[in-house]
């Protein structure tokens, strides 16, 4: 049978046609080459896939297929193997049909490893008239759930991200704020401590400064202050304290209480 006109069909119904694993050779082209086939019915035919390895390979894939439908073969145990490695794999596909088989529990469970380890949409494995149908129907069931679990969770982590990533931007604003809240404020270095002090800063009678009031009350209650930590000159009469100012440019400055209220 020639394949090549069903490369540009959605839907392709073959079944009831006596396909052998013979005529897969010309599905597998299919499979490669189209791009806009999304279901592919082979019901009641006697296709075994036990060497169909390059058909299930173009089935793992292919990225438009939704719907393959194999019930009433004659797949069993190494057709069920490829299958179940192509499913494993296979994005796109959203059901597979296949009932009426000789897939007995071995393959059932095997099948039902791809449908869990399967992170597209598959979401339906039709298995009734197996042998190991029953047992593997109710893994599906389970399997189902936990993928729907699974899909739900990962919602609430994607949901988290974002309001972490908002935090992480929220936070890069306040930074921000701060910093443009500590230039308002005109942080200093003291040279004594090496801490940042606001605004008020004192100034020594010889005219050095800054140094910052609590430096100076330490030292002034230690008695240490007879001489200028920076010029080493005696200190004679009271310490100033300095503020930061505008000049008659709007330029900043600093200078002592009397200053400031001159300006």
């Amino acid at each position: 049978m020639k394949f090549e006109k069903l490369i540009v069909e959605k839907i392709i119904n073959l079944s009831n046609r006596d396909l052998t694993d013979a005529d897969l050779v010309g599905l597998t082209r299919v499979l490669r080459e189209s791009t806009v086939l999304e279901q592919l019915h082979l019901d009641n035919n006697d296709i075994t896939l036990d060497n169909g390895g390059d058909f299930t390979d173009a089935l793992a894939s292919s990225r438009t297929l939704e719907v393959l439908s194999l019930s009433g073969n004659n797949i069993s145990g190494q057709g069920t193997a490829w299958l179940a490695d192509a499913l494993g794999d296979n994005k796109s596909l959203k059901k597979i049909h296949l009932s009426h088989n000789n897939i007995d529990k071995a393959g059932c469970k095997t099948l039902a490893v791809a449908f869990m380890k399967n992170r597209g949409n598959l979401r339906y494995v039709h298995l009734s008239n197996n042998e190991g149908a029953d047992g593997a129907s109710e893994l599906m069931k389970e399997i189902t759930r936990l993928k729907k679990d699974y899909s739900s969770k990962m919602k609430e982590i994607e949901s988290l991200k974002g309001n972490l990533q908002k935090c992480e931007d929220d936070k890069d604003e306040l930074r921000k704020d701060v910093k443009a809240a500590k230039a308002d404020i005109d942080w200093i270095e003291c040279p004594l401590c090496s801490e940042f002090k606001d605004d008020m800063h004192m100034i020594l009678s010889c005219g050095h400064w800054p140094v910052c009031f609590y430096c100076l009350h330490q030292r002034e209650k230690n008695e240490m202050l007879e001489k200028c930590p920076f010029c080493m000159k005696d200190i004679e009469g009271k310490t100033k304290r300095m503020y930061s100012m505008l000049d008659a440019k709007g330029s900043k400055t600093y200078g002592t209480r009397s200053k400031r209220k001159a300006n």
